[in-house]
């Protein structure tokens, strides 16, 4: 007999029959609550032995092995349901709160659209739009209110750096990050190089260049980190995004990124990429603040751009190089020459891609 197995046993003879199940890659078997899955993280209500206090635990999608809802969530829905004419917004509203608390997604969705439209009940309309969206359920042109993760991969999407994008444009993209990384790597390590040698030039003031040389390595090595910083802000604030409304299209151009007044997010072009009706304004407000640090990390990048190359002009200045703007020739120029033609290889190749993608949400008849 399986450990899973064993445990679950135990757990099922000591657990009411409406619990739910998580058996986790450390041997456990959590009983409680399921309030939310998703690709990330199993959020699970559980229950104090000790003075019976529900509390949350979130666990890591990546320890979980396995799954077992309670068995009795479809035929109890089945009872409620006769007591939720089609007529009834009010009873339909509270079976559909009732669904997506107990996880019952799309049946969630079927009856708390149809609320989305009432004027007379806009406080209830817009939490049910809140509950849709937090299910991941987006509306689509000619689709309707799907799952987000049906709907493109139903058109050969993948989730790539947060973003759906064709495998195609993945696999450019990755192949990009690649090329520029390594770039990026060689031009500091060459220019390192170059202003060390300009540090050991006789009859000059050694110990001074040394210290401007050791002062850029620290610019360099802070702007590293803050590089680290930019692109986790940005897959974060991408995440928000996608789980705040309902996006439009790819999202594969963050950088553009803007939130208008009316609460709608703009993307290049003036391209709606979440429309305002359709928002979730505390995953908005999310959003807000991530957009916010991320701006905060790419100041700090330009100001650490800006002292590098002032430091570089202090150098050739005192190694007497006039105001030249960069150091002279590296000894692996040729390489970085090199790696710069890959560079733009797979810089075009990353272009053709996107290119081809946008060609194919267009024939879709999908925003890009």
């Amino acid at each position: 007999m399986s450990r899973f197995l064993a445990a679950l046993m135990l757990a099922l003879a000591a657990s009411p029959a409406a619990a739910d199940l998580v058996s986790t890659t450390d041997g456990f078997v959590l009983e409680g609550k399921i309030l939310e899955e998703n690709d990330q993280f199993v959020l699970l209500e559980v229950t104090r032995v000790h003075g019976g206090e529900k509390v949350k635990t979130r666990i890591e999608r990546a320890r979980v092995v396995k799954l077992l809802r309670s068995m009795d969530a479809e035929a109890n829905y089945q009872e409620r349901r006769k007591l939720a004419p089609a007529g009834d917004w009010q009873a339909n509203f509270a079976l559909g709160t009732w669904c997506a608390e107990q996880g019952l997604r799309a049946r969630a969705v079927e009856h708390l659209v149809p609320i989305f439209g009432l004027e007379f009940a806009k406080a209830e309309a817009e939490q049910a739009r809140s509950i849709v969206l937090r299910l991941g359920y987006r509306k689509y042109p000619d689709s309707g209110w799907l799952p987000e993760e049906e709907f493109w991969q139903s058109r050969g999407f993948v989730i790539f750096r947060e973003a759906w994008m064709t495998q195609e444009s993945a696999q450019a993209t990755e192949a990009y990050e690649a090329a520029w990384g390594a770039w990026e790597e060689a031009s500091i390590e060459n220019q390192r190089k170059s202003l060390q040698s300009l540090a050991e030039v006789p009859e000059k003031d050694e110990e001074k260049l040394a210290e401007l040389v050791g002062a850029w390595e620290l610019i360099v090595a802070e702007d590293r980190k803050k590089a680290l910083t930019c692109d986790q802000s940005a897959l974060q604030t991408l995440r928000a995004l996608r789980r705040a409304g309902a996006l439009t299209g790819s999202m594969e151009d963050l950088g553009e990124v803007e939130l208008q007044a009316n609460g709608a997010v703009v993307g290049p072009g003036g391209r709606v990429l979440i429309e305002a009706s359709l928002v979730d304004r505390a995953l908005l407000m999310e959003f807000n603040a991530l957009a916010a640090n991320w701006a905060k990390a790419e100041a700090a990048r330009e100001e650490l751009a800006e002292a590098a190359r002032a430091t570089v002009s202090e150098i050739l200045a005192l190694a007497g190089h006039g105001e030249e703007e960069e150091a002279p020739a590296g000894p692996d120029d040729e390489k970085v020459a090199e790696l710069e033609r890959r560079l733009a290889e797979a810089d075009a190749k990353l272009e053709a891609a996107r290119t081809a993608m946008k060609e194919k949400l267009r024939a879709d008849g999908l925003p890009k």
